[in-house]
């Protein structure tokens, strides 16, 4: 399935990682810190601090293939059910 348009969907708690629930509680902890505003991107990084995306998209990251055949599954259980 191809999309022109640029789609985002906030995730839900099933939609992270089990490393993602891992850097984000990290993220947490390091942005409790003392002068932690202060510090630079970079040196936050050298810290152990990692972005962690909040929404799927379909760019850079295709998840469009997994959405489509999850769609097609759903749908098609959905019609032999209701025969």
């Amino acid at each position: 399935m191809y999309c022109e348009t640029p789609l985002h969907i906030d995730k839900v708690e099933s939609d992270y990682t089990e490393e993602e629930k891992k850097q984000i509680a990290k993220n947490k902890k390091l942005e409790a810190t003392k002068g932690w505003e202060d510090l630079t991107y970079t040196e936050k990084e050298k810290r152990g601090h990692a972005y962690v995306s909040h929404v799927l998209c379909n760019y850079p990251t295709d998840f469009m293939p997994g959405f489509a055949e999850s769609l097609e599954r759903n749908a098609t259980e959905g019609l032999k059910g209701d025969a």
